[in-house]
């Protein structure tokens, strides 16, 4: 029965809390820990951040085993892809690192949640390719896998002024109500991938 849980958030920028002072992460952390339902007070959770500014899904492969696998997590949550579509990553390259990110973590006998990437209020030009190429990637990952998946590009708001209200000034990070967006949407996820781990024998 699971009576510690280690999540290791593991991402880019957004992941790391680029801007802010209590980024998704940290929020998603508390709410578990306060939660008396799917989490229970019998379970200690700790949270590990390994989001890094500006990194790419081929950059967090190389540091998997050093800010990931050491911790010697239960899960994992998985979100990159902004960066990747900035510098022109392919959507099968991409595709084929997220299938090997797969494979390690399941070899390791952890569980992986996916994020696809938010909708950015930065004009399009800033990207090289479209971050929907690398979402569509984790999308077909999650069904194909079975595992979890928050998609939060298709819950942002694509009203403009809805969507620019999330964001700091560059509408790329995600500022204050835009973490706590991202957080309502994965804690009840990982809230339910906790509680089935605690029911495993």
């Amino acid at each position: 029965m699971l009576t510690a849980a280690t999540i290791v958030f593991f991402g880019d920028s957004i992941t790391n809390g680029f801007g802010v002072r209590r980024p998704w992460r940290r929020l998603v952390t508390e709410r578990l820990e306060r939660s008396g339902d799917a989490v229970e007070r019998s379970v200690s959770l700790r949270g590990v951040n390994a989001g890094i500014d500006g990194d790419t899904l081929g950059g967090g492969l190389l540091r998997l085993r050093r800010d990931v696998l050491r911790h010697e997590p239960c899960l994992v949550t998985v979100a990159f892809g902004l960066n990747d579509a900035g510098i022109g990553v392919s959507g099968g390259r991409f595709a084929a690192q997220l299938a090997d990110l797969a494979d390690r973590l399941g070899a390791a006998g952890v569980r992986m949640l996916l994020l696809t990437t938010v909708r950015p209020a930065a004009p399009e030009i800033f990207w090289t390719v479209s971050p929907e190429v690398m979402n569509a990637a984790v999308r077909k990952l999650a069904a194909d896998r079975g595992l979890p998946l928050v998609d939060l590009w298709t819950a942002w708001p694509m009203v403009a002024e809805q969507s620019a209200a999330l964001f700091l000034a560059d509408g790329v990070h995600p500022g204050a109500a835009g973490h706590a967006f991202i957080a309502d949407r994965a804690a009840p996820v990982l809230a339910d991938e906790i509680a089935a781990l605690r029911r495993q024998p």
